[in-house]
């Protein structure tokens, strides 16, 4: 009996210890097998554990930027093109390094249709399996519905998800896009964070953004990255409103002139006639007529020069806090006052916001170099945070009356002198007899 328990001991010590022991046979370097016979990557092996599904139900974001993919259910969206999967080989890039949203038009002319795309980038030819695009409504975080991609990054390192009317699309978009109020979370297997896009005036706390959102996109309008700078991790700075260009790499020449990606040097001297000259922050009735913010802040500088250097920042009187921060987009036109307004208006660039951009009582607008620096600033009424204009605050305008300088050449660095009430005129400079100026 002694000699039989001795056996038995030795044959479980064997077999037991023969599962931890087995080598990775017939899986790819980088990764490990498991007691499960599974093989997983070296990297971010902890957060995979042994149970990959790559669901849906992503819920919302938390303070990590992870996702809780414990439900496998991706609602509608197809996101196959077929049923091969013979692509879906290799080891899914569970490091969400090189991954970025590159593309986006959710708003084609017309009929949106089957014409909307979503184009990723990552390392070509790698695997795209276990990458998630979840799309939310950013006003509360309610999850609309999550893209899985599938196959390989092509040879420019793009993978493009689009509906039927999109050329080249390698993954399916059955739902529509929204046009306005979006946030869209890019994620590697896992739930690791890789990139986020978002185009909303309001903003519910807990989704990771990067810096500032991006306007709405208009009828017939992509927003794409910009090619010629690094990732700054803030949208605004990172997206330019372009010509879409489904799959098509990412050096891009179709930009407008002036964009934010051509922006030459820094050079503060170029600030020195440049400046505030009208801002209408309260139209008479409602803000908004509906098709867009009727609010302006108009800029006067050199004719034909760029206003790219240039961003202008609305600002909470009361707090000090940022309510609206816009980059000037394109050049001053011939006669030097550049627009910068709500969609019903046409100016140069849509602040990209239905009403309340610039708030009505006792606040400012400050324009700001690409250096950093206050070039102007203009508050108004009885504005508690003194420092956010210049001098004594401007008087309060009516409503549907803004708020001029009285002469576009003189700047005495005091509000109360420099800008009077006056009847709205963006892109045109206001009459001399209304100007009452001292």
């Amino acid at each position: 009996m002694k000699q039989l328990r001795i056996i038995l001991a030795t044959l479980c010590l064997a077999a037991c210890g023969a599962e931890s022991a087995l080598p990775p046979i017939g899986c790819p370097e980088g990764t490990e097998r498991t007691r499960s016979g599974t093989c997983i990557p070296l990297d971010g092996a902890d957060a995979l554990g042994e149970d990959t599904a790559v669901g849906g139900d992503t819920g919302l974001v938390d303070s990590g930027g992870t996702v809780d993919t414990g439900s496998t259910d991706t609602g509608s969206t197809d996101t196959a093109t077929g049923g091969d999967t013979s692509a879906d080989t290799g080891v899914p890039p569970c490091s969400a390094a090189g991954l970025a949203i590159n593309e986006i038009y959710p708003n084609p002319d017309g009929t949106d249709g089957d014409r909307e795309f979503i184009e990723i980038s990552g390392p070509p030819s790698s695997s795209a399996l276990g990458i998630l695009i979840t799309v939310f409504r950013a006003s509360d975080g309610e999850q609309n519905f999550v893209v899985s991609l599938r196959g390989t990054f092509d040879e420019n390192g793009l993978m493009l998800v689009g509906g039927a009317g999109v050329p080249g699309a390698r993954v399916a978009l059955t739902e529509s896009l929204p046009n306005s109020n979006a946030y869209y979370l890019l994620t590697a297997c896992g739930g690791a964070y890789a990139d986020s896009l978002i185009y909303a005036d309001t903003i519910v706390q807990g989704l990771r953004t990067e810096g500032s959102p991006i306007a709405a996109p208009g009828d017939g309008e992509a927003f794409s990255r910009c090619a010629e700078r690094a990732d700054t991790n803030d949208n605004l700075a990172d997206f330019e409103a372009a010509t879409p260009t489904p799959g098509l790499p990412a050096a891009r020449t179709d930009f407008a002139a002036g964009s934010p990606c051509r922006v030459g040097p820094c050079d503060p001297a170029l600030f020195d006639d440049v400046r505030l000259s009208e801002v209408l922050y309260d139209p008479a009735g409602t803000d908004s007529d509906g098709s867009g913010s009727r609010e302006f802040v108009e800029i006067t500088g050199p004719p034909g020069t760029s206003a790219e250097r240039f961003t202008v920042v609305a600002y909470n009187g009361s707090t000090g806090l940022p309510v609206l921060e816009r980059p000037l987009v394109g050049t001053f036109p011939e006669n030097g006052l550049f627009v910068l307004g709500g969609r019903s208006l046409n100016p140069t660039q849509d602040i990209a916001c239905s009403s309340g951009c610039i708030q009505n009582d006792a606040e400012a607008v400050q324009l700001i170099g690409c250096d950093g620096s206050v070039v102007d600033a203009l508050a108004w009424k009885d504005v508690a945070m003194p420092p956010l204009g210049e001098g004594a605050p401007a008087p309060d305008a009516a409503d549907g009356s803004s708020l001029s300088r009285c002469n576009l050449l003189v700047e005495s660095g005091d509000n109360a002198l420099d800008f009077v009430v006056t009847t709205p005129t963006p892109g045109t400079a206001i009459a001399p007899d209304e100007a009452l100026c001292r």
